[in-house]
């Protein structure tokens, strides 16, 4: 309350890649006693913008993106495909992570899952379940990221 620092702590994003227009959650751990009146300030410490066309990352897509919402609103499953274009290198590693917000627009939850060996042309199946820490789950966004 008074501006005083608190704590400190580096904040990481589920991916490296942010897209255009996009908003990730970020994720730290402060171990409690934490102040009821303490509120949250960030700072960016370091951002890149990538090449149109780099080699670092993949033209991953999500094909049949299907997010089922348990009815009591405190889990919801998704499941897909990554794909890769048929010009494309393989991916070695392709993430993909499922955001949960509330009906307020708050993120509630969010989960990363990790596979690997993508072929060019082809599409690895994803099916993972992410959960809400607190309230119902009312919608989820799908990212995706592949590196070579």
């Amino acid at each position: 309350a008074d501006g005083n620092l608190v704590a400190a702590q580096d904040a990481i994003s589920p991916l490296n890649v942010l897209p255009p227009h996009a908003s990730l959650p970020l994720t730290t751990f402060f171990a409690p006693p934490i102040p009821a009146d303490a509120s949250p300030r960030i700072q960016i410490l370091s951002a890149i913008n990538l090449p149109a066309n780099g080699a670092r990352y993949l033209n991953a897509s999500l094909t049949n993106p299907l997010t089922e919402i348990a009815s009591d609103g405190r889990t919801a499953r998704v499941s897909g495909q990554v794909s890769l274009p048929a010009d494309s290198v393989p991916a070695k590693t392709v993430l993909v992570v499922a955001v949960a917000y509330d009906a307020a627009g708050r993120v509630v939850g969010f989960r990363r899952w990790e596979g690997s060996g993508l072929q060019p042309g082809g599409s690895l199946p994803f099916d993972f379940a992410v959960a809400s820490l607190g309230s119902r789950v009312t919608r989820v966004e799908l990212f995706v990221e592949a590196r070579p």
